[in-house]
């Protein structure tokens, strides 16, 4: 450490130039670089709700929500979920990646939706999609 401080000291004018080369080269790539004022920041997830009468968190969660997760795993950019169980209720929060085709990725949901509907129908009284995109702000 002591060596390097005695070299940058020793050679003044080259330490200096490579600062000012530095300094030049950031304010040049700031002025070059695309700015948005607000940027378009969003996040895209889904919600789904099942409703199962009379079933514990435990049965909800075992036969609904980890049922569900395994279905939406597969779609194109997923990123997440996570699910809370309850009395006769399971609520699963799909999160996609940012720079994902929202309308396939919501098709192939539906679809999966659709299908799980119809195989546990018998079980569930009511399966609910939402689609939610939520928009933020970048403070800078």
């Amino acid at each position: 450490m002591n060596n390097i401080l005695r070299i940058v000291i020793k050679n003044r004018k080259i330490t200096l130039f490579i600062i000012i080369m530095a300094f030049v080269m950031g304010l040049f790539n700031y002025n070059t670089l695309p700015k948005q004022e607000n940027p378009d920041v969003s996040t895209p997830f889904a919600l789904i709700t099942a409703i199962y009468p009379g079933a514990s968190p435990e049965d909800v969660e075992r036969l609904v929500a980890r049922k569900i997760e395994d279905e939406i795993y597969e779609i194109d950019g997923y990123d997440f979920s996570t699910s809370t169980s309850m009395d006769s209720i399971a609520v699963v929060q799909l999160m996609l990646e940012v720079d994902t085709d929202l309308d396939e990725a919501f098709r192939e949901l539906r679809e999966k939706w659709t299908t799980y509907n119809l195989n546990y129908q018998k079980r569930l009284r009511k399966l609910k999609l939402k689609r939610i995109i939520l928009k933020r702000q970048v403070c800078s």
